[in-house]
């Protein structure tokens, strides 16, 4: 399973891990907390929905309650008098009558209701009520109430039907008998149909911030990381795989990126639905809202435990898709290879065998979802048909409004999305933790070239150096590389490293470019420490031509300006010095063609050749030549070697070369042996030695 996929459970120590997270938060603090508050804002618009439900339902489309009579001369109850002083009546009748508004019966416990419906002061039957007046239609009314006396009673100063009789008011008398009630629903309507819009504007608006946020937050990690790469030494990515960094910069920062915009807010939005939702439905009815609660342990075990079984089977399709990417990519990369070999039916089956992995287990996580989700809607489903059955009969008792009910199940389908919700953030919670210590790991890396605090600038004009007793190893339990080696280059002289591969000649380059620290001795520059250097100034006058000479996607003209300030003059002059102008000019877009990667379509000589004018440009003191005509014909290779003759002039160089044929003129020669210096002197005075250089010659033919 790969390592970047796993996500490892919550641990006590990860509270001192957050806190690494703290000063990338800090500059974002001020965008997440008004993200965060927006995110209440919305979560508090949203569940005002069923609310808004049932006060158009008991307030406007069916405002009925009982009938209190009072009898003169007869005590009042403490539990009327509470009712009456409160002001839950829609209107008095006068003479002791008093028509109760809906949610005034939820003042009442079933002992209280029973005891004044027995005593005759409490009605079962439910009325709509209203207080005479002398507006538009009254006269209608009264005309209908004197008509039909049983349908519509009059008292002294109010109006009321009974509920069962509400739908034999005649249309035409509706309008202006129901008046208020139909302003109040159009008022209603508009306070909720603000608070809707109000709730879209807070949600789309923190959905943005916190998205900012995030995109703040990729943007700072990821130059972090990439800047701490760039001070690390070679060592350490010899020992790391690139697809294993890249997945740091991308994977890792984006996982940390959905913490910022997902859960930091977002849980609090959801946390703040769920006080909201509970405090609510105990305000409207204490037994409801139990019913509803009862089942919130089962459901968030329930949600445990899928999560739980879903991490584990995310985990392992990760992993596998990765594997799927790494042999893709390899096949891609290899083709040629394969090809070569005839490895396709090989491939083929391999990549079939990493598929059907893939699918079987993207396959049990489909049946994990399959259960899971309908599982949790059967329970939702059963909560609802408890309410409306518990509910409808307490509306039917006289118990509850219908208000109320219609509310209830409308927060009954809300109430489990948060806890839902909460689960989900958690395993986001986790897998961007994860990410954390892996960022945090890589950031802690401290694997670096160390300068000097005060360090020393080069001396200009230079290019002499000097090796004393360098031992050099790559591994610290590994075999030493370079063994007591010891040896000078004079400023403007020109040498060449020869040996077998194996023998230091590529680690002698990393040493001098300061890629790597020797094991011990010392290196000098113009008799200066190598270590007490400036580095970047160093490196500043080093002019390096490989052999695998590396290209980026740009432009020719990018390729040679490698996003330096450079003169176009001295840019062409160097161009020129080196003859890759004439290859340029044959281009299509000349300096302004595009080389896709690595340049592939341009030949091996003509690479060299642009690498060569990188290399002049800024006029190094010290040339580096690491097999820059191994690869090439020999058309190419004497346009090479004119380029390096510009090159080489009033400049130290340092080349290494299999083919001596190239090395022939340099002033000095190295001969390298398993880390050794065993020869050194021109060309003909090494072959007329016959030793180790002389039995290289005799296998080129150049004895």
């Amino acid at each position: 399973m790969v390592e970047d996929e796993v996500r490892r459970p919550l641990k006590g120590g990860d509270l001192k891990l957050l806190r690494r997270l703290w000063p990338l938060i800090r500059p974002l603090r001020f965008i997440i907390t008004l993200g965060a508050g927006l995110t209440l804002l919305a979560a508090l618009a949203s569940v005002l929905l069923p609310y808004a439900t049932k006060l158009a339902i008991d307030r406007y489309i069916v405002p009925v309650g009982p009938r209190v009579t009072l009898p003169a001369g007869r005590p009042v109850p403490e539990a009327l008098q509470k009712i009456l002083a409160s002001g839950h009546y829609t209107a008095s009748g006068r003479n002791g009558v008093f028509f109760l508004k809906p949610e005034a019966v939820s003042l009442l416990d079933r002992r209280e209701e029973s005891q004044l419906i027995g005593a005759g002061l409490l009605s079962r039957e439910r009325f709509y009520a209203r207080t005479l007046g002398n507006g538009a239609g009254e006269r209608e009314i009264l005309a209908l109430a004197g008509a039909r006396p049983e349908i519509l009673i009059r008292y002294p100063a109010a109006l009321a039907v009974e509920e069962k009789n509400l739908a034999q008011i005649p249309q035409a008398v509706t309008s202006f008998w129901r008046a208020a009630d139909l302003d109040g629903l159009a008022r209603l309507a508009l306070i909720f149909g603000t608070i809707m819009f109000l709730g879209y504007i807070f949600e789309f608006a923190q959905r943005v911030i916190l998205e900012l946020a995030a995109q703040r937050l990729s943007l700072t990690l990821r130059q972090q990381v990439l800047e701490h790469l760039f001070g690390l030494s070679q060592s350490f990515f010899d020992r790391q795989q690139s697809a294993r960094l890249t997945s740091r910069l991308t994977n890792d920062v984006n996982n940390l990126a959905n913490l910022t915009k997902t859960s930091v807010a977002a849980v609090g939005g959801d946390l703040v639905s769920l006080i909201l939702i509970l405090g609510i439905m105990f305000s409207l009815s204490p037994q409801l809202a139990l019913i509803t609660a009862a089942f919130t342990p089962l459901m968030a075990l329930m949600s445990s435990y899928f999560g739980r079984l879903s991490r584990t089977v995310q985990r392992d399709l990760r992993a596998r898709l990765a594997i799927i990417n790494q042999n893709f990519a390899e096949s891609i990369g290899g083709l040629k290879i394969i090809q070569a070999f005839r490895q396709e039916k090989r491939s083929s089956d391999l990549f079939q065998e990493l598929n059907q992995a893939t699918y079987l287990a993207g396959l049990r996580q489909l049946r994990i979802q399959a259960v899971f989700v309908p599982l949790i809607d059967l329970f939702a489903s059963a909560i609802l048909a408890l309410v409306i059955w518990y509910g409808g009969g307490s509306v039917l008792a006289g118990a509850l409004s219908l208000g109320v009910v219609a509310a209830f199940i409308g927060y009954a389908r809300r109430f489990f999305m948060p806890l839902q919700d909460l689960a989900e953030k958690l395993n986001i919670f986790q897998s961007a933790l994860a990410s954390l210590e892996r960022l945090t790991e890589l950031l802690d890396e401290d694997e670096r070239i160390e300068e000097a605090e005060r360090p020393l600038q080069p001396v200009r004009p230079g290019g002499g150096l000097e090796f004393r007793q360098v031992n050099f190893r790559y591994l610290p339990e590994g075999p030493l590389v370079l063994k007591d080696l010891s040896f000078k280059i004079a400023p403007g002289e020109s040498v060449a490293l020869v040996g077998q591969t194996g023998s230091g000649k590529s680690s002698i380059i990393n040493l001098i470019q300061r890629s790597y620290d020797p094991e011990s001795g010392e290196i000098l520059f113009d008799g200066q420490p190598l270590k007490e250097l400036d580095l970047a100034a160093h490196r500043a006058r080093l002019g390096l031509v490989a052999q695998d000479v590396y290209l980026y996607s740009g432009t020719v003209m990018e390729n040679l300006r490698l996003g330096r300030d450079l003169k176009d003059a001295d840019l062409f002059a160097a161009v020129r010095a080196v003859g890759a102008d004439q290859f340029i000019q044959r281009l299509p877009r000349g300096y302004d063609e595009p080389l896709g990667p690595g340049g592939r379509h341009l030949s091996a000589g003509e690479r060299q050749l642009l690498a060569c004018a990188r290399a002049l440009i800024e006029a190094p003191e010290i040339i580096i030549l690491d097999e820059a005509t191994a690869a090439v014909d020999s058309e190419s290779e004497a346009l090479i070697e004119r380029a390096l003759h510009t090159l080489f002039t009033g400049r130290t160089s340092i080349t290494i070369a299999h083919r001596l044929a190239t090395i022939r003129r340099v002033d000095r020669i190295y001969v390298l042996h398993q880390g050794r210096l065993i020869e050194s002197g021109p060309h003909d005075e090494l072959v007329a030695a016959k030793g180790a250089y002389y039995r290289l010659a005799l296998l080129q033919g150049l004895t």
